[in-house]
């Protein structure tokens, strides 16, 4: 092999391979083994580089080398990841379009001022190497900002999804510019410092538009944010509002039912006294025994709104035929709002029951709430048909319905508040989400 061919695969080849397919594989759920699929790939897109420099020093073919690499990008994207066919085509694009830009730019900046450059594989002089690795220093930055960009909008969802789009208006300029490049490149003759200059003054410009675009877009996703909070807030607001109501209901309820208890045993102890009438007023005692077991509400821990809760979800439970078991520990004073604490358990609840309810065979959930070092841990497991998984991110939802999207999103930042955990999993055909919150007395916690 040619001295010149082993410094350009240690000193551009390799590096260049490492840039372009950490991209893909930080942006892609790789379907086998991550850096089998690298060394593959990176194998396939030396071949083409080497075999577009042979085609194009012995029969004058240019740019094959470029289009076996664009083949080599979008079957690795599509056939080697998991993501949806959609993302895995836009990122594989995005790819190609980015290295050609950024590839384009640099060259028209350099070719210019140093016209000597020769950058074709296998023919490097050090300066020319020592360029070719700047440029690929630029690639690397270039691709971590997009990664960044695009972690933030998959994962944390600060912004709006569909703000992927927005990446085609800088792309579209850059492939004017790319076009406008390609044509001085073709004509070097008539380059002038000027024309350098002005092309330059051309990309910092419509990176600065880029810039002012990409601001607008954020602040309109903020206010699309701030309109989602909100109406998570009412929904909070209503559930809470629902079992505070039932309570009072409750406590309502109850007090007329005292009150009749106590006159109906009054009469039946006023029967038990006259001899000629005893059996009836026992009689009446036993009927009134039965009925106080009948209504007596289930006791599953002294927090009335925790146990409110729990004896409303599992009646709704009970009609579906789903078996609820609770096992709660949980006092009155927990130092955690009343409305966060209802909006935790009657989502995390409501979760359980929907996702039971849609099980096959055995329908049950379990629920585990204790106090404990200052903490309170809920636990809630249920029957699925789900995959074994486990996560701390934001779960699929497959429901339509409006507010039902905020189920989990509600869980997460409620625990975040109170400075805890939550975790979700699913195992064996068991869902479990699980979390522990911090008990604050003393202290406001401010969202």
């Amino acid at each position: 092999m040619p001295v010149p061919l082993i410094f350009d695969l240690l000193f551009r080849g390799i590096p260049s391979c490492i840039v372009v397919f950490f991209f893909l594989e930080g942006n892609l759920k790789p379907k086998y083994n991550k850096y089998l699929q690298i060394f593959i790939g990176s194998a396939l897109y030396l071949a083409a580089a080497m075999i577009g420099e042979y085609l194009r020093e012995n029969y004058a073919l240019e740019s094959i080398d470029f289009m076996l690499a664009i083949v080599i990008f979008m079957s690795y994207c599509i056939l080697l990841h998991t993501d949806s066919l959609s993302f895995k085509v836009f990122i594989g694009v995005l790819l190609i379009l980015l290295l050609a830009v950024i590839d384009s730019l640099f060259a028209a900046i350099v070719y210019p001022l140093f016209p000597g450059f020769d950058f074709r594989f296998g023919h490097m002089t050090l300066p020319a190497l020592i360029a070719a690795d700047i440029d690929l220093v630029l690639n690397g930055i270039v691709y971590y900002l997009v990664y960044s960009i695009i972690k933030k909008i998959r994962h944390k969802q600060s912004i709006n999804r569909k703000a992927l789009i927005f990446m085609i208006f800088p792309i579209s300029q850059m492939l004017t510019l790319m076009v406008l490049i390609k044509v001085i490149m073709m004509n070097g003759e008539y380059v002038t410092t000027e024309i350098t200059w002005l092309v330059i003054v051309c990309v910092v410009v419509s990176v600065i538009s880029d810039i002012f675009c990409y601001r607008g877009l954020i602040q309109n996703s903020q206010l699309h944010e701030t309109k989602m909070r909100n109406e998570q807030l009412e929904y909070e607001r209503n559930t809470q509002y629902r079992y505070y109501e039932k309570i009072s209901d409750l406590q309502h309820e109850m007090m007329k039912y005292r009150h009749d208890f106590k006159n109906a045993l009054a009469t039946a102890y006023a029967l038990c006294d006259n001899t000629a009438t005893a059996g009836e007023g026992k009689n009446m005692l036993d009927e009134l025994s039965r009925k106080n077991d009948e209504n007596k509400p289930p006791f599953f821990c002294a927090n009335p709104i925790a146990n409110t809760i729990l004896w409303d979800k599992s009646k709704i439970a009970a009609e579906k035929g789903i078996r609820l078991e609770a096992d709660a520990s949980l006092g009155e004073n927990t130092g955690v709002d009343g409305v966060d604490l209802c909006c935790l358990i009657v989502n995390m609840l409501d979760n359980a029951i929907r996702g039971a309810g849609n099980s096959d065979g055995d329908k049950k959930i379990e629920v585990k709430i204790k106090e404990e070092n200052e903490r309170i841990y809920i636990s809630v497991s249920n029957s699925a048909d789900m995959p074994d998984f486990e996560t701390s991110d934001k779960l699929p939802s497959t429901k339509k319905q409006k507010n039902h999207g905020y189920g989990t999103e509600i869980i997460k930042s409620i625990v975040q508040k109170y400075d805890g955990e939550v975790l979700f999993g699913c195992k064996q055909k068991v869902f479990n989400c699980a979390l522990s919150i911090r008990k604050d007395k003393d202290e406001t916690i401010v969202m």
